[in-house]
């Protein structure tokens, strides 16, 4: 993102152009989520949407993806992982 000038005490607003590129997305995906309030930003006015630090990181926050939950690819319930779960079968 590029460097702006700023007013002590306010905090840096930047652009929909700056964060498609900071995103690696396209501007007009920015601008439709802005606009359908899924993603939080500041408007001024009737200008295009801003975006606060604070917003672009609870936009990534929200897209976070959950990390693997198995590394077997077994869900807890399946019969599989029950068996290999208990151990050998010793005396069976």
């Amino acid at each position: 993102m590029t460097q702006h000038q700023r007013a002590p005490g306010l905090p840096l607003l930047y652009t929909v152009e700056e964060v498609a590129r900071a995103l690696r997305c396209s501007e007009h995906y920015v601008r439709t989520q802005a606009r359908a309030g899924r993603w939080p930003h500041v408007r001024m006015a009737r200008e295009a949407p801003h975006f606060t630090v604070v917003d672009v990181e609870a936009v990534l926050e929200l897209h976070r993806a959950p990390a693997p939950a198995s590394t077997t690819g077994l869900v807890p319930r399946s019969a599989t992982y029950r068996r290999r779960r208990a151990g050998p079968n010793i005396g069976v």
